[in-house]
């Protein structure tokens, strides 16, 4: 078998993959939930092309490639941040293929080129092609616009080379994250050598290179080209080191500590042994323990931004990233309840209550952790963007409500996820309809709830009745634990088939 059958047998083989699953069929009704959200971006892509053309043929002194080309770094970071959602690396997809007799560097090729052939990367012709036939074709000729869509799409595909370079790179070394965005802040150069650092200089500056292919030149395209090739030469070597890497290297001798920090939990009974199993969970597992360090990092950094910087100075931005704040353990961990102790939740099944024991524990520990936020957020109460009062009502509506929505999953969540993985190599696979809905539901009540009744009532007003809703779930926790543990174990059997499948 040449080089190029292998090529192609690898790519079929791929193609295949996701049919051959034993959880294949688990997710039919949110497939077509999706093909439904395909549909609806395809609309609004089309939507913006469509006002965007009118902007641009309205304004007669606008090169309207270099438009486009103007406003291209602004929709790489929105395809990188995407990609960060689903997609994979070839040093994650190689895996299983570590032991057939073929040539690693091979795979390696295959998918990369799988990557480079992705149907994803035309998503953003949606956005584009009914621009140019608007505004484009007609202005500054066929040549002109065909040149300007291939530089586009050389550009869209160093973006994914980059992103698959970068995100192997981080799960490797968390301090790679500054070389992505180092490269990334690249893009930034001509704000800051444009005069006054506005976005207008950038968009100047970047418009040069559209306006360049309207006349019919080609220099732009070359260099785009000549980085892609440069970028999937050292994306091939370093998935290869990647995987050669994984491969060889010696897994770590387990030490053993006798002291035990958290033995005290023990002595409230089985509610404190579950809450002790909870942060053994977190504090021996990879993937769990790496989520907790981005998800505390994260509400540091937005507290900072919002305490010493004017990006979020109204009072609606402040009160949804101040309730963003609160939920982000909840929307990385607790919407997807159970997914973890899916890897042995045969042996949580043969007691009667253990689950619902667990479930009460999970929730007095994530309810204990708001103290964190709390605390980190309290230096915008000294600098007057917010109040006591106002951090107070979020933490007490987050134990309340936004808990109790994201506990709703519990009963649905069929998926087991792997402790020992990566947070960055962990696939995203639960893109269902009910994670989306249960996160827009927690994220979005908070700000719709004051923000209505601000409309009617003062601030304090508004903030004592988001205190009072969060008081009552407290209040009534151990209820509506139990209706998600009666409503869990009427469908334990489709839980535990959906938990074996998927490990």
């Amino acid at each position: 078998m040449n080089r190029l059958q292998l090529y192609r047998t690898l790519y079929r083989h791929r193609s295949l993959s996701m049919r051959r699953a034993l959880d294949y069929e688990h997710n039919r009704s949110a497939k077509y939930l999706f093909y439904i959200g395909y549909i609806m971006g395809f609309a609004y892509m089309l939507f913006i092309a469509v006002l965007l053309s009118l902007k641009v043929n309205n304004m007669r002194d606008t090169n309207a490639a270099g438009l486009i080309v103007g406003i291209l770094p602004i929709i790489l970071l929105v395809d990188l941040f995407i990609r960060f959602t689903y997609q994979q690396t070839p040093a994650q997809i190689i895996k299983c293929y570590a032991l057939l007799p073929l040539p690693r560097k091979v795979c390696i090729e295959s998918f990369i080129g799988a990557s480079l052939f992705n149907l994803g990367n035309a998503w953003w012709y949606v956005l584009f092609v009914p621009y140019c036939v608007m505004s484009v074709v007609f202005s500054y000729g066929l040549f002109a616009t065909i040149l300007l869509l291939a530089f586009i799409g050389l550009a869209i595909l160093l973006n994914s080379q980059l992103y698959v370079l970068f995100r192997t790179l981080v799960s490797q070394s968390l301090l790679w994250i500054l070389g992505l965005l180092a490269v990334y802040s690249l893009l930034a150069i001509p704000m800051i050598f444009g005069g006054n650092g506005s976005f207008a200089s950038s968009l100047f500056i970047y418009s040069h290179l559209g306006i360049a292919l309207s006349q019919g030149e080609i220099w732009p395209l070359l260099i785009v080209l000549s980085l892609l090739i440069a970028v999937v030469w050292l994306n091939r070597e370093v998935q290869f080191h990647a995987i050669w890497r994984e491969l060889t290297s010696e897994k770590a001798a387990t030490k053993v500590n006798g002291k035990d920090r958290l033995a005290f939990l023990r002595q409230h009974g089985e509610i404190g042994e579950y809450a002790h199993l909870e942060w053994k969970l977190i504090s021996r597992n990879k993937f769990p323990r790496e989520t907790f360090i981005y998800s505390f990092f994260l509400i540091a950094l937005l507290s900072v931004l919002i305490t010493f910087t004017q990006a979020y100075n109204g009072d609606g931005m402040v009160r949804f990233w101040c309730s963003y704040n609160f939920v982000i353990l909840g929307l990385t961990l607790l919407s997807r309840l159970l997914s973890m102790e899916g890897n042995y939740i045969d042996m949580l099944m043969v007691h009667p209550n253990s689950i619902y024991s667990l479930l009460r524990a999970k929730y007095y520990v994530y309810c204990g952790l708001l103290i964190v936020p709390f605390m980190l957020m309290l230096p915008m109460v000294f600098v007057g963007k917010a109040s006591l009062l106002m951090l107070l009502s979020f933490a007490l509506f987050a134990a309340g409500f936004q808990f109790l929505v994201f506990f709703q999953s519990a009963v649905y969540n069929k998926r087991t996820q792997k402790l020992n993985v990566s947070l960055m190599s962990s696939r995203n696979v639960e893109r269902n309809y009910l994670y989306i809905f249960v996160c827009l539901l927690a994220l979005l009540t908070p700000v719709i709830f004051v923000g209505t009744l601000s409309m009617f009532c003062s601030p304090t007003v508004c903030y004592l009745c988001l205190s009072v809703v969060g008081l009552i779930g407290i209040a009534t926790h151990r209820l509506w634990i139990r209706n998600v543990y009666v409503r869990m174990m009427a469908r334990r059997h489709e839980n535990l088939e959906g938990f074996r499948t998927s490990k």
